[in-house]
C-alpha cells in the first residue's frame, strides 16, 4: 500500500520548476554547443589512430585464409591511406545532419518524436542491409557499454534540454547510435561497398571506444557549468579503472596502463612471506624441487594439465587414480585445484608451479563463494578450473591484466549469470550457451589462449543480440510507467489551471460541473497526448478561459458586442475538444443548448443577473451537463481535484526523503546496476535496474529477460537500502573482485 501511495504522490516544487526552464531558444543554443564539440572530439580521435587502423586492417589481410578477405582488408586500408580525409569530413557533415534534423523535429511539436522521424533511423533504409543493421546495433551496444555512466547522465541532460524524456539511449542525438549511423552514411557518401562500410565501421568502433567515455564526460561538465541538471554527479568524474566492453582482441596497450602493477608477483611475495612467517615452509613440496621453473618444465605441466582436462593422467584414465574423487572434476561444484596437487596427478618441478596452483587455487575459493552466481551456473565456471590454472602457468600477467581474454570471459560468464533462473526460454539459452563455451575450452584449449578471445566475442555477440530482443518489453513498460505518470501530473497541472481561471468567478454551477468534468478530461487528453507546449493544449486553455468569460454578466454593449463576435470560435473549440475525448453526440448537443440558456442570462442587466446568482434562483437543473452516457459519467466520476498546495499523500515515516547516503546510493544506481531485494517470507528477488523516469524518479526494475517488472520510488527505494531490505550487487568484474580479496586476506595474514 505504501509503494501505491509513494507513485500517486507529485512532488509540486518539482513541477513548478518545470515552468522555469530555458527557452527554446537557449536550450537548442547548448545543444548546438554540445553536438560542435562532441563531433570534434570524435573526429579528432578518429583521425588519430587512422596509423593504427591501417596497420591493424594490414594484419588482418596478412592472416585471412582467403584472397577474398585478404582483398577486402586490403581495400578497407587502402581508403584510410587515400580517403582518410574525405571520411572524416563526410563524418562530420552526416552527425551535424542528424543532429539537427533530431532537435528540429523533437522540438517543432510537443507530441514526442517517433523513431521512425528520426534521420538517424532513415540512413538505414535499405531492407537488403539486415546484416549491415545487425552490425551497426553491436557497435552501438558496445559503445554504449563502455560509456554507461557518462552517457546515463548525458541522456537525462539532453532529455531536458529536448524537453522529450524520450531523447535517451539510441534516440539520443548525441548517442552511441547516432555517431554509427553518421559513420555509416559517410562511408556510403564515399560509395563504400557494403562489406568494406561493416570492416570500417569495427575499426570505427574500436578505435573510438577508449575517447568515447571521456567525451561524454567533458560534454557533462559542460552542461554542469550551464546549470543543466547539476545534481546529477554520474558521469563527471572519469573512472580510471573501470573495464571498458571493447572487443577481445583489442590491442593490450590500448586497455592496459603502462605501469600496471604485477600483480603475480605481489602475491607470490605475500605468499612466500605467510609460509616464511609460520615456520611451515608454506607449501609442502617433494624434495629437490627448484624455486624457479625451466620452459621444459613448464611445457611437460601444461602438458600433464591438458591430459588431465581430457581426463586422462599420463595414459591411465582418471578414474583407475587412487586418491582422487574423480566425479569432482567433471561436476566443477568444488575447488579440486588442491586436490590435483595432493594427489600427485601432476608434476611440480618448481616451488613456482606449487605457489600458482595454490594462487589460482585461493582465486576459485572465491568465486564458489560469490553468492550472486547460481549454484549451476557456478558448476560451470568450476569446470575451468583447470584451464585458467594453464593460462596462468603459461602467462603470469592474467593476474595483473583486466583485459585478459581469459579473465574477461570468466567475468561476462558470471556477469550474465546475475538473475538467471531455471524457467524461461532466454536462461535455457543462455546456460546452453554457456556449456558449449566450457565445453570448447575443456575440448579445444591445449596453449594458445586465443581461443578465449574467441569465444569472448562469441558470448558478447550473443548478449548484445538478447539485449536488443528485452529492450522492446523494458520500452513497453517504461512507456506504460511514463504515460501513468504524466496522467498524475496532468491531472495536477489541470486542477490548477482551472483553479486559476474559475477563482474569484461566480460561475454558473453547470459550467462549474462542466469544467470540473468533461472539460478537465479535454485538458488531461491534450497535455498527456500533446505536451504542454502543444498548440492543441493552449487552444484548449484559451477555449476555457472564453467559456468563463462568456457566461459571467455583460453589463455594457461592447461585452455583448464581443461575445456575438467570439461564440462561433468559441463553440467549434468545444466541439472539437469534446470530440477529441469521444463525448456522444448526443450529449455534446445538450451541453450546447444548455449553454445558450446561460449566454442568455448572461447578457441580461448586470445587477439584476448578480442578485439572481446571489440567490441561488439559476439551479443546476436549468443547464445539467451531466448525462447517464458512459462516457460522460466516466468523465465527470472524479471529484472535483484539491488545490495544488494539498495534493499529498500521507505516507510511512519510512519513505519520507532523508538526505543520506542511501538516497545518494540510490540516485547513483545506473542502468544495468543489479540489487537483491529481501521479502518478508526470507526469499529473494534479484532484479536489474532498466529504466528511471525522468518526471518523477520512479525506478523500473526487470529480470534478464525484461520481464516480471518492478516499480518503486526514490524514497522508498532509498528506505528498502537504509533498512538492509534491499542489497546493491557489486558491479565490480568477478576476477577483479577475487584477485582484489585475495591480495587483502595475504597481506592481512603477513600483517
Amino acid at each position: 500500500m505504501t509503494d501505491t501511495l509513494q507513485r500517486n504522490v507529485v512532488n509540486i516544487n518539482q513541477f513548478d520548476r518545470s515552468r522555469r526552464t530555458l527557452t527554446a531558444a537557449e536550450a537548442l543554443e547548448l545543444l548546438h554547443a554540445c553536438r560542435d564539440q562532441a563531433i570534434e572530439a570524435i573526429c579528432h580521435a578518429w583521425q588519430g589512430k587512422n596509423t593504427q587502423v591501417e596497420d591493424s586492417l594490414l594484419a588482418n589481410a596478412d592472416q585471412s585464409p582467403t584472397l577474398e578477405t585478404r582483398n577486402l582488408y586490403y581495400a578497407a586500408q587502402g581508403i584510410v591511406h587515400n580517403r582518410g580525409d574525405a571520411l572524416t569530413l563526410a563524418l562530420r557533415k552526416h552527425f551535424i545532419e542528424s543532429f539537427d534534423s533530431r532537435t528540429r523535429a523533437t522540438g517543432s511539436s510537443g507530441k514526442e518524436t517517433k523513431p521512425g522521424m528520426l534521420s538517424m533511423e532513415l540512413a538505414l533504409v535499405d531492407e537488403e542491409d539486415f546484416e549491415q543493421s545487425l552490425a551497426l546495433s553491436k557497435a552501438a551496444a558496445r559503445l554504449r557499454f563502455d560509456s554507461v555512466e557518462e552517457l546515463a547522465a548525458l541522456d537525462q541532460r539532453v532529455s531536458a534540454l529536448l524537453q522529450d524524456p524520450q531523447a535517451k539511449d539510441e534516440r539520443n542525438p548525441l548517442g552511441a547510435k547516432a555517431i554509427c549511423v553518421a559513420f555509416l552514411a559517410a562511408c556510403e557518401q564515399l560509395e563504400v561497398s557494403s562489406q568494406i562500410k561493416l570492416v570500417l565501421l569495427q575499426q570505427f568502433g574500436q578505435r573510438i571506444a577508449s575517447d568515447l567515455p571521456k567525451i561524454y564526460q567533458r560534454l557533462n561538465q559542460f552542461l554542469v557549468s550551464k546549470d543543466i541538471l547539476p545534481s546529477i554527479r554520474v558521469g563527471l568524474a572519469e573512472h580510471k579503472n573501470r573495464p571498458r566492453h571493447t572487443s577481445a582482441k583489442t590491442d593490450a596497450a590500448e586497455t592496459e596502463s603502462t605501469d600496471q602493477q604485477d600483480i603475480f608477483a605481489l602475491l607470490l611475495q605475500q605468499l612466500i612471506g605467510k609460509g616464511a612467517a609460520s615456520g611451515s615452509g608454506g607449501i609442502s613440496l617433494p624434495p629437490g624441487t627448484a624455486t624457479t621453473a625451466s620452459p621444459a618444465s613448464v611445457a611437460n605441466l601444461i602438458n600433464s594439465l591438458t591430459q588431465l582436462q581430457h581426463g586422462v593422467v599420463g595414459s591411465v584414465p582418471v578414474s583407475t587414480v587412487s586418491g582422487f574423487d574423480t566425479g569432482l572434476l567433471q561436476s566443477g561444484s568444488v575447488n579440486i585445484l588442491r586436490d590435483i596437487r595432493t594427489a600427485g596427478l601432476v608434476n611440480m618441478n618448481s616451488q613456482v608451479d606449487a605457489f600458482t596452483i595454490d594462487i589460482v587455487a585461493m582465486l576459485f575459493d572465491y568465486i564458489f563463494d560469490d553468492r550472486t552466481i547460481p549454484d549451476k551456473l557456478k558448476a560451470l565456471i568450476g569446470r575451468l578450473q583447470i584451464p585458467v590454472l594453464k593460462v596462468a602457468m603459461l602467462d603470469k600477467q592474467f593476474f595483473s591484466k583486466k583485459s585478459h581474454p581469459a579473465r574477461r570471459l570468466l567475468d561476462e560468464i558470471a556477469a550474465a549469470s546475475i538473475g538467471w533462473h531455471e524457467t524461461g526460454e532466454y536462461n535455457t539459452r543462455l546456460f546452453d550457451k554457456l556449456d558449449s563455451i566450457v565445453q570448447s575450452i575443456l575440448a579445444d584449449f591445449s596453449e594458445d589462449v586465443e581461443i578465449f578471445a574467441t569465444l569472448l566475442d562469441d558470448l558478447l555477440d550473443f548478449l548484445v543480440a538478447h539485449q536488443s530482443q528485452t529492450e522492446s518489453a523494458i520500452e513497453q513498460s517504461a512507456q506504460n510507467m511514463e504515460a501513468a505518470e504524466r496522467a498524475e501530473i496532468a491531472k495536477v497541472v489541470v486542477a490548477d489551471e482551472i483553479r486559476r481561471v474559475s477563482e474569484g468567478v461566480q460561475l454558473p454551477e453547470a459550467i462549474r460541473e462542466f469544467l470540473d468534468g468533461p472539460w478537465q478530461q479535454v485538458l488531461s487528453h491534450a497535455f498527456t497526448d500533446q505536451g504542454e507546449q502543444s498548440q492543441v493544449w493552449q487552444t484548449n486553455l484559451k477555449t476555457m478561459q472564453d467559456l468563463v468569460w462568456s457566461v459571467t454578466p455583460k453589463r455594457n454593449t461592447e461585452d455583448r458586442l464581443s461575445l456575438v463576435v467570439m461564440l462561433p470560435d468559441l463553440l467549434k473549440h468545444l466541439r472539437e475538444g469534446m470530440n477529441s475525448i469521444q463525448i456522444d453526440p448526443k450529449e455534446r448537443e445538450i451541453v450546447f443548448s444548455r449553454l445558450v440558456t446561460c449566454h442568455a442570462s448572461a447578457v441580461k442587466a448586470g445587477l439584476q443577473l448578480q442578485q439572481e446568482l446571489h440567490a441561488g434562483e439559476l439551479h443546476v437543473s436549468a443547464v445539467a451537463v451531466v448525462s447517464e452516457d458512459a462516457n460522460i459519467a466516466a468523465a465527470g466520476a472524479a471529484n472535483t481535484p484539491a488545490p495544488v498546495a494539498g495534493e499529498r499523500f500521507d505516507l510511512d515515516a519510512a519513505d519520507d526523503m532523508i538526505d543520506d547516503e542511501y538516497t545518494d546510493l540510490a540516485r547513483s544506481l545506473k542502468k544495468g546496476d543489479w540489487l537483491e531485494f529481501y521479502n518478508d517470507d526470507g526469499s529473494i528477488r534479484v532484479a536489474r535496474l532498466s529504466w528511471v523516469s525522468s518526471m518523477r524518479g520512479i525506478y523500473l526494475f526487470t529480470n534478464n529477460e525484461g520481464m516480471d517488472a518492478l516499480t518503486i520510488a526514490l524514497s522508498r527505494l532509498a528506505a528498502r537500502l537504509r533498512a538492509k531490505e534491499a542489497h546493491v550487487v557489486q558491479a565490480a568484474p568477478l576476477t577483479e573482485r577475487a584477485v582484489e580479496k585475495l591480495i587483502h586476506k595475504l597481506q592481512n595474514n603477513a600483517a
